[in-house]
């Protein structure tokens, strides 16, 4: 009997041990009971967890989630170490109504990875110096997707990929803003042969101080409509490769160096205004470009893959050209002269703006505003209502 009382105590004091590192089955914690239990850099998931509430610092935390579910809602982090969350093949990440931002307290750039299978962010803004990098890994159907959020980088680059390695990725950012001091990269399934990934980018504002790619492989289809402003110090490449499909419709388009619009298979570039670009190159075998602004004519030629331009661009001084304002883009201006005249402080008073006024303040957590300028093409008095059956991520199965 005193053995069996004994291995008992035993198998307790291991079970204790254990629950140190890793989470209960079904737990619900508090940000505050997050941040204590990723407090030795490491936490793993055994089953499903749920962090509602609160807010805390977090000190270099690694959340491994497996193959379950860890979602985020309604708090606030801020880290001054790398944060990072790896999940495996039918992994799920949600984060939603919740701020993910560097501390003032940090040393240096820190940088934030987010992986796995399926990954939502939604109403979120995600906030930090260094990298700011969304993934689901090589497996296939990946899915990511950004609805309603804010992303940025003060010193390197935002990256959006699914399936890189993998078929049918799907990668979508919609309503949502992006802000990179070096490059802006979305993929879906953009290495493998006959992959058929997915990029949809919509009704969002991209700025680049580097370049942006926006890219699928073999039997992609690369879509980017209704964005207010897709900007790049650099260039802009939006493309798909053999058998694709590429569309371009109703955006402000400006890579300040050159923008590259193409597919092997079929590209459509409409009503889209690139004035202030520098040179602009729409191709494919079958391709049409009609009603841009100004006029571009479409190249119709086979592309071979030597053929593309290359996406690995030199390295440029962070903000060594500016966007002009006035040109229907987001306005880089002095503070004093920062949304025509009156400041950050007018831009925290006014955050969110008419889409149809001259220019409309989009606010940014940390304080920092920038000027959506309102473009005068027909896409202002022309707005088309959309509907999307399908949004590429199935919400009920993260939320549920």
């Amino acid at each position: 009997m005193n053995w069996l009382v004994s291995r008992i105590g035993t198998c307790v004091a291991l079970v204790m041990f254990l629950s140190s590192s890793e989470v209960r089955a079904g737990e619900s914690l508090s940000a505050e009971e997050f941040a204590a239990r990723c407090a030795d850099g490491t936490l793993t998931l055994d089953q499903d967890l749920r962090v509602d509430g609160g807010s805390a610092e977090l000190s270099e935390c690694q959340v491994t989630v497996g193959s379950f579910r860890l979602e985020i809602e309604r708090v606030r982090f801020s880290s001054t170490g790398f944060l990072r969350v790896f999940g495996e093949s039918g992994g799920e990440l949600r984060v939603a109504h919740s701020a993910l931002t560097q501390s003032e307290q940090a040393a240096g750039p820190v940088n934030i990875l987010l992986r796995a299978h399926r990954v939502l962010i939604e109403a979120t803004t995600l906030d930090f110096s260094g990298t700011v990098h969304l993934e689901t890994g090589p497996e296939d159907r990946g899915e990511v997707h950004v609805v309603n959020s804010t992303l940025r980088s003060l010193a390197a680059d935002i990256h959006i990929g699914s399936s890189g390695r993998g078929h049918e990725g799907r990668t979508r950012v919609e309503e949502s803003r992006l802000l990179a001091q070096v490059d802006i990269s979305i993929l879906s399934s953009s290495l493998e042969t006959g992959a058929r990934g997915t990029v949809t980018v919509e009704d969002s504002t991209l700025d680049s101080s580097g370049t942006m790619a926006l890219q699928t492989g073999d039997e992609g289809r690369t879509e980017v409509r209704e964005n207010s402003g897709l900007h790049a110090a650099g260039t802009i490449t939006i493309i798909s490769g053999r058998a694709g499909k590429t569309v371009a419709h109703d955006n402000r388009i400006v890579g300040e160096e050159s923008s590259h619009i193409l597919s092997s298979g079929r590209t459509s570039v409409q009503e889209n205004d690139f004035t202030g670009s520098g040179s602009v190159s729409i191709e494919g075998p079958r391709c049409r470009a009609r009603n841009n602004i100004p006029a571009v004519e479409c190249t119709r030629e086979t592309l071979s893959a030597a053929g593309w331009p290359s996406l690995q661009y030199p390295e440029r001084s962070p903000g060594s050209r500016n966007w002009s304002a006035g040109r229907g883009y987001i306005a880089r201006e002095p503070e004093d002269q920062r949304c025509g005249g009156r400041g950050p402080a007018a831009a925290a008073a006014n955050p969110v703006a008419s889409t149809r006024s001259p220019r409309s303040v989009i606010q940014i957590d940390s304080g920092t505003a920038f000027c959506a300028v309102a473009s005068m093409s027909r896409r202002d008095t022309r707005r088309r209502v959309r509907r999307h059956g399908e949004t590429g991520l199935n919400r009920s199965a993260i939320a549920g």
